[in-house]
C-alpha cells in the first residue's frame, strides 16, 4: 500500500467519525453559502449528514480501489471526485430546497 491509500482511509474514517458525532465536516463548507440563522436547523444538519455520508462512501470506495485497481483507474477516479466536489455544493442546495418544500406541504 502507498501513502495515498492511507490518506484515503484516514479521510474515510474521519468522515465516518464526524457523522457518528453528528458534526458532519461538510457543515464548514455549507456555512459559507448559508445565513447563520439556518445553521442550527435540523434541515441543515440533515442535509450535511447526507452529503458527508456520500463522501464517506466515496472515500471508502477510493481506498479499496487504490489497493485493487491500476493507477490509471485511480487517476480517472480523481477526475470524477473533482467533479463531485463541485456538484456536492449544488446538491446540498437542491436537497435542502426540496426537503423544505416537502416540509411546508406537510404543515
Amino acid at each position: 500500500m502507498n501513502w495515498m491509500t492511507y490518506l484515503l482511509g484516514a479521510l474515510s474514517g474521519l468522515s465516518l467519525v464526524s457523522i457518528l458525532l453528528r458534526r458532519p465536516w461538510t457543515t464548514i463548507i455549507a456555512r459559507r453559502n448559508t445565513p447563520p440563522e439556518v445553521w442550527t436547523t435540523s434541515l441543515f444538519l440533515e442535509s450535511n449528514m447526507i452529503i458527508t455520508g456520500a463522501w464517506t462512501i466515496l472515500f471508502t470506495m477510493a481506498t479499496v480501489f487504490s489497493i485493487t485497481m491500476p493507477r490509471w483507474v485511480n487517476l480517472l477516479l480523481c477526475i470524477v471526485y473533482l467533479f463531485l466536489g463541485k456538484f456536492s455544493t449544488r446538491f446540498g442546495l437542491w436537497y435542502s430546497s426540496k426537503r423544505l418544500n416537502s416540509l411546508r406541504k406537510d404543515l
